[in-house]
């Protein structure tokens, strides 16, 4: 099994849940044009910000010609406004720099990004060599590679100048590394844009402190000195990949299309490496990812056209006490699933896993049983009891009443089939799809192996609760309102608040006495002021005389 095929895969899956619970809503982007130069034209066309610059620096860099003649007849940039003969922008060449035999030239850039990124559904995509974004005195980022099969050395490296650029054969100066001139002395500034359209931020976060458990691309959910209420972004830092490592975004136009320029080298474009001709972790044909310049034509294997898996989780239930049992007579937590498909689907091989995380212990139901195909509109019962000794539908995993998240994968170990993340689950109640296969969940009476149906748990108002209690929100997640449910043994002073994921308080939806008995409110995802709360997790909090309990709810839009 390719490691690190999956562990991309898996890294991925993690900032699409997240993502759908946090970045729903994630603004546009236009309160950023401020920072950019005045070199610079920024503007928005419809759904997408365009940047146009000449990609000249502004700052000083050895790589300036220091005199007109030096300029091959005007190809290499040249500025004297004070008339001396040298030009403005340039500078001794620091001890211990490696200059490259390139000088800076004006370019003719026009870059397209979305105004309002996105987390690409179909997973993230390589960076590749040429611009893979744009900073905000009109410089493009580059990777960490200098050539198709070579990562930046060491001497490369030694070529940047003090604001960590060079240029590249045709005088297109460019950054590798963070870009020192553009940092602030809080070091937690906006720089510029990636190709998909998300923010790169300085190398620490508004506190002050150097940013941490960055995901694989570099990037994090969080606040920013321009954003405060959060948002998805990248960061900058000087371990590989340097700038960003791979666009968790949906990709923008004009970008690619050129290699570096430590030494005069550096092509770009043309057909992708295979992966047996590039250093291990170098983006390639084969790796299981279609970007940068790859295509359906010179890399079928990253890019041909997917089957489009049409199986899902159908109904689960993952606390078992007294409802089913498994065919040996015992009380074990199920996964239904459910083939909405034309055609039938054969899942042996698949594999699932209710730890994302450990892709080392995913399992994989047996390969070679004709009882493992699922007809057309058909269902299969799969007990997760860690008991696959017992048969082909005994799988290796135990689900949590307390809520976690559950995935499905094609047998390529990199195709996710389908997922779902729940909370807190209530004994002998089932969580399924109504109809078979909608996008609809509910709680219901458990059907193992059979069509779900609209009958939902209920409580029985005919007896008085002799304890208080607080049942799970009913839906969750939900969209746009979901049930509170909770017992009074005894007349009480009854207080339920709201509260965001930060703690901070969102609305009070109940504050008086009630009578005892089986109660509930329903929470429409307002503030106290009345206005539709973003996406995300809230806290529910009900006080109840001396009882007290919180549980977790998710909002998604």
């Amino acid at each position: 099994m390719n490691g690190g095929k999956i562990k991309r895969q898996i890294l991925s899956l993690v900032l699409l849940m997240n993502m759908h619970l946090f970045a729903q809503n994630q603004p546009d982007m236009t309160v950023l044009f401020e920072y950019f130069d005045s070199t610079v034209t920024i503007y928005v066309d419809g759904e997408e910000i365009v940047i146009e610059g000449d990609g000249v620096p502004s700052h000083l860099s050895p790589y300036f010609v220091q005199t007109y003649n030096q300029t091959s007849n005007g190809m290499y940039y040249w500025q004297d406004e004070n008339g001396d003969g040298v030009n403005d922008l340039w500078i001794q060449t620091p001890a211990g720099m490696n200059l490259n035999p390139n000088r800076i030239a004006q370019q003719n850039y026009e870059f397209r990004i979305p105004l309002h990124p996105t987390i690409n559904p179909n997973g993230p995509t390589d960076t590749f060599l040429g611009p893979i974004g744009v900073s905000i005195n009109g410089v493009p980022f580059f990777n960490e590679y200098e050539s198709p099969t070579q990562t930046i050395t060491n001497q490369v490296i030694q070529s940047f100048d003090p604001a960590n650029g060079h240029p590249a054969q045709q005088g297109n100066y460019h950054y590798h590394f963070p870009p020192e001139s553009l940092i602030t002395v809080t070091e937690d500034n906006f720089l510029g844009f990636a190709g998909d359209g998300f923010p790169v931020y300085g190398p620490k976060n508004p506190d002050g402190n150097n940013v941490q458990n960055l995901d694989e691309f570099h990037g994090e959910y969080g606040p920013t000195p321009d954003f405060p209420d959060s948002i998805y972004h990248y960061h900058t830092n000087y371990t590989q990949p340097y700038i960003i490592g791979a666009f968790a975004g949906t990709l923008g136009t004009g970008f690619g299309g050129g290699g570096g320029g430590g030494g005069g080298g550096g092509g770009g474009g043309g057909n992708p490496p295979d992966c047996n001709q590039v250093p291990p972790g170098m983006p390639c044909c084969g790796d299981g990812t279609c970007g940068g310049p790859e295509t359906e034509t010179n890399c079928p294997a990253d890019c041909a056209t997917a089957i489009e898996p049409t199986i899902v989780v159908n109904e689960f239930l993952a606390l078992n006490d007294a409802c089913c049992t498994d065919p040996n007579g015992e009380y074990d937590d199920y996964i239904e699933l459910y083939n909405y498909g034309n055609e039938s689907v054969d899942i042996g091989g698949y594999l699932i896993t209710d730890n994302i995380g450990d892709y080392d212990n995913y399992y994989q139901i047996p390969i070679g049983n004709d009882s493992t195909i699922i007809q057309p509109g058909g269902i299969i019962l799969l007990w997760a009891d860690k008991d696959s000794e017992q048969g082909v539908f005994h799988l290796e995993i135990k689900l949590s009443g307390s809520g976690e998240q559950v995935a499905l994968f094609m047998p390529d170990s990199t195709t996710v089939v389908d997922t779902l993340s729940y909370g807190e689950q209530t004994v002998d109640v089932s969580y399924g799809r109504y109809p078979d296969g909608s996008d609809t969940w509910q709680q219901m009476n458990p059907t193992p192996g059979a069509s779900n149906t609209q009958e939902l748990f209920t409580m029985d108002s005919n007896t008085m609760p002799n304890s208080y209690k607080l049942y799970p929100a009913y839906p969750n997640p939900f969209n746009p309102e979901t049930t509170i449910s909770y017992d009074l043994p005894e007349q009480s002073f009854v207080d339920i608040t709201i509260y965001d994921i930060l703690g901070k308080k969102v609305s009070k939806i109940v504050n008086e006495l009630q009578s005892a008995g089986h109660k509930s409110i329903i929470w429409n995802a307002e503030d106290e002021y009345g206005y539709q709360v973003s996406a995300g997790i809230y806290i529910y909090q009900v006080q109840a005389n001396d009882f007290i309990q919180t549980k977790k709810m998710i909002l998604v839009k």
